[in-house]
């Protein structure tokens, strides 16, 4: 579950139109290191923009997703 901050660095990240973020953007966002952002984009968790950087519509997905049950 992304932490607080990175909610609201999601809700004020770049141009409100922008498509991508970078990397560092997409991490902090997420609450993760950069390279945690590219294990997901790897894994497929992400998606990786054309022109480079992470889909801010990928990052709002994942911040969206329903919270995972700890076992």
């Amino acid at each position: 579950m992304a932490h607080p901050l990175g909610r609201a660095v999601a809700r004020g990240a770049g141009h409100p139109s922008a498509t991508a973020v970078s990397y560092s953007t997409a991490g902090a966002m997420l609450g993760i290191t950069r390279q945690g952002v590219h294990d997901l984009v790897k894994r497929g968790k992400l998606d990786k923009h054309p022109e480079g950087g992470v889909t801010t519509s990928s990052i709002h997905t994942r911040l969206n997703r329903p919270k995972e049950n700890a076992p």
